[in-house]
Parts: C-alpha cells; structure tokens; sequence
C-alpha cells in the first residue's frame, strides 16, 4: 500500500481544475489497477513564497503519521499511471522519487526558447534534453512531482525547503533553487534522488510544455 500525503503548495489556495482532474485519473487508474492507496490531499498556502509554502506542507505532514509525501506543484499534471509508478518505486529506491516534469528556458537576447526536462543525472553538466528510457540517478530534479519519505525530512534541518544566494565580490550573486538545493542535502545524508521514465506530467505554462520534449535526440 501505497501510504501518501499529496501536497500542493500554493499563493493564493485556489486550485487549477485541470491539475485536480489529473490527480482524480491517477486516482482511478491506480484503483483499476489493484494499487491500494491510503492518502489525502492537502495545499499548502503561503501569499508570498511559494518556498514557505513547502516547508508549511512538510511542518503538518510531519505531525501526521503517513509515511510519504507527494509533491504536486499548482501547474503540473500527472500521467494516469502516477500512483502505480510511485508505488511499484517505493518498494525500489529508499530515497527521494521524481516524475519527470518539461519546462522550458528562455535565452534572453537572442529568442530562443529551449525545452527540457527538470533532471540532471549523476556526473551530467546540463539537465536532461529528451525524455529518460530508465529510472535515473539524479543530483537534482525538479520538485513538480517529488515523492519524499518521512526519513529524509529527519535527516535534513529546518528549513527543509530554502533558496540559498552567494555573493562573490566582482561575479555577483549566485542563487540555487530551492528543488536544486534540497536534492543536493539529501544526497549529502545519504539518500538517493531518483527520476522514473514512466511519469511524463505536463506543466501547464502557454501550453503544455511536454508536447516539446522528443524522444531521441535528432
């Protein structure tokens, strides 16, 4: 069994129907599919930073006594076949679990607009350009869809989510996102990171940002 809590952080608490349509087809593709789920779904509401957010989500999911915690960012829809993948991973990997979520990077100056996927494996310079074949080890993914058992909060200190700035004098400031810097801490403690192939979400931007992720490289 599959034992979740699903957070979605959020500004304002209002939540996109598409994204709860997505959840309610995981749902029922699991339950079609003999995964047992005992979850809830809750949001996590902060009007000014999406981080605190996070870290409200993680404060009520450690008072309650569910062994992981999902993830769900208010623009990123889940593939039916979510909560089977998740559950089959569990059992797999002891460490943080990701869908793998497209997004798309804007090269100021020149227009150009280059999708990708929020997955840097082990050892690779750049995130991933195509969709991963096979579950990947990976030293950062993005927090979009992110399962994380209750054993890495313990090992991590508060805050649990932050985003981490360093000033060089003459370079500037260097920030790290927030996703970026907590799969870094978990690895430090000794868990893995780990991207499945078999959970492609949208991210609801103009469009459906998935549609531009090939296959193969060309």
């Amino acid at each position: 069994m599959l034992d979740v809590e699903l957070c979605i952080p959020s500004r304002d608490g209002r939540l996109d129907d598409d994204v709860l349509t997505r959840v309610k087809l995981a749902y029922a593709h699991a339950a079609r599919s003999g995964v047992k789920l005992d979850t809830d779904l809750v949001v996590a509401k902060d009007s000014y930073s999406v981080v605190t957010a996070r870290n409200r989500g993680v404060a009520g999911f450690l008072s309650r006594k569910r062994s992981h915690l999902l993830f769900l960012d208010d623009d990123v829809l889940l593939p039916p076949q979510t909560f089977v993948e998740l559950d089959r991973a569990a059992t797999k990997f002891a460490g943080v679990i990701c869908g793998c979520v497209p997004s798309i990077r804007i090269e100021h100056g020149f227009g150009l607009t280059t999708p990708y996927v929020q997955v840097r494996p082990v050892g690779a310079k750049s995130w991933l350009g195509t969709w991963p074949k096979e579950a990947t080890e990976a030293e950062a993914c993005g927090g979009g869809c992110m399962l994380i058992p209750r054993a890495v909060f313990e090992a991590i200190e508060f805050p649990w989510f932050r985003w981490p700035e360093h000033y060089t004098e003459g370079i500037g400031i260097n920030a790290i996102s927030d996703d970026v810097d907590f799969c870094r801490r978990t690895r430090a403690a000794g868990y893995t990171v780990t991207a499945l192939p078999g959970i492609r979400c949208g991210h609801k931007k103009t469009l459906d940002v998935g549609m531009m992720i090939p296959d193969e490289e060309e």
